[in-house]
């Protein structure tokens, strides 16, 4: 990833060899689609680019880059007309850490009054909270008591391919159904690895 920020903050080069000429670096780093406006003051308006996630932090043109599974989260992120860039990873995901650390090193470089980020997302933290414990109220209230499947277990026992998951196979056993196997999806003709 670090490879990657020294690539856009060279204009297109890494290791002396230009890789992308500086006029489609230019379109990667510029908003093109509309995502919506930050409810903090300090991050505007939001865009994604050509890859980028392109936004405004504190005033200053920002691009970023940000991605994760369950369990970790990466966020690459740098002011290019400054050139400073920061690259945090974890091993918690989801987390606004990332965020937090990236404007919180972006404040230190460019000389700006650091903003009180755990301040501003403790309250948002205790909300989300908040409405996960609100939902799993609804969920329990909703559920009817001493109900059955419609089915037998045994019933959904077979092999199922639902379109974007690829093929699975359920087997019961024990009085418990456990996923048997299950192979990629590919698009029709394509060739297996």
């Amino acid at each position: 990833m670090v490879n990657c920020l020294r690539f856009h903050l060279s204009g297109g080069s890494f290791s002396g060899v230009r890789l992308l000429s500086t006029e489609s670096l230019r379109l990667m780093q510029s908003p093109f689609v509309y995502v919506s406006r930050s409810e903090l003051e300090e991050i505007g308006e939001q865009h994604y680019g050509l890859g980028l996630a392109c936004y405004t932090y504190r005033g200053e043109r920002a691009v970023a880059h940000d991605g994760g599974w369950i369990g970790w989260g990466t966020r690459i992120d740098m002011p290019p007309d400054r050139k400073p860039g920061v690259v945090v990873l974890t091993n918690r995901a989801p987390s606004l850490v990332t965020n937090i650390l990236n404007h919180t090193v972006f404040d230190r470089i460019c000389g700006k009054e650091p903003v009180p980020w755990f301040d501003c997302f403790r309250q948002r933290r205790r909300d989300v909270f908040a409405q996960q414990d609100d939902h799993r109220k609804a969920r329990t209230a909703a559920r009817k008591p001493d109900t059955k499947p419609s089915h037998a277990l045994a019933e959904y026992a077979g092999e199922y391919e639902p379109p974007g998951y690829g093929r699975i196979a359920i087997d019961t056993k024990d009085g418990t159904a456990e996923l048997a196997a299950s192979r990629p999806w590919r698009p029709s003709g394509a060739s297996p690895l």
